[in-house]
């Protein structure tokens, strides 16, 4: 059963942070953020638009639970929360759940870990052949655990965080490669996000690529 409260609005104040952000198979930087301050709502895609390393992955860190210590607040529906709140809610873009790890590598399949999401009652739908079909997830690669979906992953990865009742979806910084390569498989996620009321956070420093999909553009 769901028992998290509901998203209003998601606020961030002053927030001020250094952090060393990555992505198995991706990427790691450190970035730092400045006394950012805006407020989030939910059903919206943002683009975040910021040169690499100028602060759009650290907000997605931070907003995704990463970040144990930061300066500045965020709060949701006006209640300050800090790293572990944020986890409840927030979703980062590119990981699983994290289960069943042997040797830091999950060997859990996509399939099981949106079964143990719906098993767990926190699925916003309980059919996992529909969730398969929402988030445009493969047969063949349904089966596979996720660091072995290629191009899937984003995909995957989504569809787990549905799986488990997230409502925050925060991207690691994108190129204007993986934009322009992935925008259709994001266009279908989002999609099914929307219908949830998600908040959809992009750090680019592109934003032409998908901005027709965007509902809101802001600068760091």
């Amino acid at each position: 059963m769901r028992v998290l409260e509901k998203i209003n609005q998601l606020t961030v104040k002053n927030l001020t942070a250094r952090c060393i952000c990555k992505l198995s198979g991706y990427g790691k930087i450190i970035d730092s953020i400045s006394i950012f301050s805006y407020e989030f709502k939910p059903g919206n895609i943002y683009g975040v638009f910021d040169e690499f390393s100028c602060g759009g992955w650290a907000l997605s860190w931070v907003l995704s639970g990463k970040q144990k210590v930061f300066e500045g607040e965020v709060r949701i529906n006006e209640n300050p929360v800090g790293y572990r709140e944020l986890k409840n809610y927030s979703w980062y873009v590119g990981e699983d759940s994290g289960r069943r790890k042997l040797f830091g590598v999950n060997k859990m399949t996509v399939k099981e870990q949106i079964q143990f999401g719906i098993d767990s009652g926190k699925s916003f739908c309980n059919d996992i052949n529909r969730i398969k079909v929402m988030f445009g997830l493969s047969n063949e690669r349904f089966d596979r655990c996720l660091q072995y979906v290629s191009g899937e992953r984003w995909k995957a990865s989504m569809a787990i965080g549905y799986s488990l009742g997230k409502t925050i979806y925060c991207f690691p910084w994108l190129n204007s490669y993986f934009l322009s390569t992935f925008k259709q498989h994001f266009e279908l996620c989002f999609k099914a996000l929307a219908e949830i009321g998600a908040i959809i956070i992009i750090p680019t420093c592109n934003t032409n690529y998908i901005k027709d999909i965007l509902n809101i553009t802001l600068s760091i």
